[in-house]
Order: C-alpha cells, then sequence, then structure tokens
C-alpha cells in the first residue's frame, strides 16, 4: 500500500508533521465511517533505524544511512501497510529509488515538502539540544536537492509552508491520493521481471557502458542525439524510445567521464537488487541520469 515520503531542509519539522500525518491516518481508518481494507500506519525515520544526526557527516556512513531506510522501506511496504518516511531524502536520486520501489510494487506514492526559509530552520537546529552539528547542517542545507512536481519521482507534491504558523497539512487530499486513487501501473521502467535473466548483470554492465561512451563521443562532436546500439532507443539530450520521449537534462557543462561513472556504479548497485526487467535498462539508466543531473 501507499508509500509517503518527507522532505525538507534538517530541523525544518519534517518530523513534527510526520507524526502528525502517521496519527491521523491511523486515526481515519479506525474510525467507524472507514469501509476499506484494514491497515497499519508505520513509521520509517532515522531514528526508527539508529541512524545518529553525525551519520552525514561522511559520505560512506551517510550511504549506510541511506541503505538502511531503503532496507526498512522493501521490508516493510505492502498490501496491508501506509509506510511514511521521515528521514532527509534531500538527494532527488534517492527520492527517485523509493519511487521504483513503489512503482514496482504498484502502490501509490506522494511527497509531502516542509519548505522553510534557510535561516528558519538554522534557528530552529541551533536551539535544539540534538540538533545537526553546525558545519553538518550548512552542508546539508548546500547540498538540498528541492522537489519538483514535474518530475514523477516527486509527483503527486505537497507542499507545508512551516514558517507560516497557520499552515496545517492537507490530509484530505493526500488521503484521497493515497487511499482512494488507484496506484499507476508499473512501468517497463521500473516493473520487477519474475524471470530474471542469467546474463542480466552482463547486459546491464554492457548497455550503461555503451550509453556513457555514446554521451562522451557526443559532447566530443557536439552531437546532441545518439543512437544506442541496441536500436531501441537514442540518448544524449534527447532521449527516445518506441514508447515515450524523454529530455535528459544535461547540466550546463561538459560532463566529466569521472562523473558517469560514478552514476553508473550507483546505478548497477540499485538495481543489483531490484532485477529489473533486462528491456528496460537503457530507458532506465537515461531516467536514473536525469534525477541526478
Amino acid at each position: 500500500m501507499p508509500l509517503i515520503l518527507f522532505t525538507g531542509y534538517p530541523s525544518s519539522g519534517k518530523t513534527t508533521r510526520a507524526i502528525e500525518l502517521k496519527d491521523w491516518l491511523t486515526k481515519k481508518i479506525d474510525s467507524p465511517g472507514y469501509s476499506g481494507p484494514p491497515l497499519q500506519v508505520l513509521l520509517v525515520s532515522d531514528s526508527s533505524q539508529g541512524i545518529s544526526k553525525t551519520s552525514y557527516e561522511a559520505s560512506v556512513e551517510e550511504k549506510k544511512a541511506r541503505s538502511s531506510i531503503m532496507s526498512a522501506v522493501e521490508r516493510q511496504t505492502s498490501k496491508n501497510s501506509i509506510v511514511i518516511v521521515d528521514s532527509l531524502n534531500y538527494i532527488k536520486g534517492f527520492r527517485y529509488q523509493l519511487y521504483c520501489v513503489a512503482r514496482s510494487l504498484g502502490t501509490p506514492h506522494c511527497v509531502i515538502y516542509t519548505a522553510a526559509p534557510i535561516e528558519f530552520a538554522r534557528n530552529i537546529n541551533s536551539k535544539r539540544p540534538d540538533g545537526y552539528p553546525s558545519e553538518i547542517f550548512e552542508n546539508l542545507v548546500s547540498r538540498y536537492e528541492e522537489p519538483n512536481s514535474s518530475s514523477r519521482w516527486d509527483s503527486p507534491l505537497f507542499t507545508i509552508l512551516q514558517h507560516s504558523p497557520d499552515e496545517t497539512i492537507p490530509f484530505d487530499q493526500i488521503w484521497e491520493t493515497i487511499v482512494e486513487k488507484k496506484a499507476p501501473p508499473p512501468n517497463l521502467a521500473t516493473a520487477i521481471d519474475p524471470v530474471t535473466e542469467s546474463n542480466f548483470l552482463y547486459i546491464m554492465e554492457k548497455s550503461t557502458k555503451e550509453i556513457i561512451q555514446k554521451i562522451m563521443d557526443s559532447q566530443n562532436l557536439g552531437i546532441s542525439t545518439v543512437d544506442i546500439p541496441d536500436g531501441n532507443c537514442k540518448i544524449c539530450l534527447l532521449f527516445f524510445s518506441r514508447f515515450f520521449l524523454l529530455y535528459v537534462n544535461l547540466p550546463g557543462r561538459p560532463v566529466t567521464l569521472i562523473e558517469l561513472r560514478r552514476l553508473r556504479k550507483q546505478f548497477i548497485s540499485i538495481n543489483r537488487i531490484h532485477k529489473l526487467n533486462i528491456n528496460s535498462i537503457s530507458r532506465l539508466f537515461a531516467e536514473y541520469l536525469n534525477s541526478n543531473f
């Protein structure tokens, strides 16, 4: 059942709002007027996973923290649960990964953004005895990637203006979105293949390597659109397949081979677990690049 992601600056009030939403959903499900299937509301958070604020000081520890959140979400998401993820979720690539989990399971998904001015969050953080160390707070704020409702992995998007004293959670709208509406069917880029080909990893490594090489070649030649060797799609400034057209928004600078290799390594690491349909690898990698540029 539904997956709800909270995102926002550190100390912007995500945990307070997540608890409010959990309590409201629980009361809604327990009310006499609810006639749907029995549901359990679960909260996955840094606290529940034993993740300390200093875990965000070093990249290695931060990756472990995100892995812990991801594992908990995958473990607890089921037809009988509503999972609320109360974590920073400040990297759009990580929000995309969580979105893929929801899509692969055919469950609704939404993002709640606790929007606040930096100074507002900084002031709250400084007053908390358990706040983020100043250096970590500033680093996280500088790297925060704001959600965009035009991106599928950030949509539907509900924004709560935390610095507005009268702002409330749009409970009814969220309920309609995640419970009363049918989840979109898994697409080829996120559907799990029930039969994993024995050469899955080889094909994924080969396909992604060829795409990276094509992007580098196209940059050197000044070409905006190039053919992918498998003949099913094109990628660079435009990514085309038989099914849809997707823009890959390359940054306003040359993309380095080191950067592409890093993203490729991350992509392979993610999908080594999810084992996607091999026919969707090229398109999914394009979407992943798009979410990380």
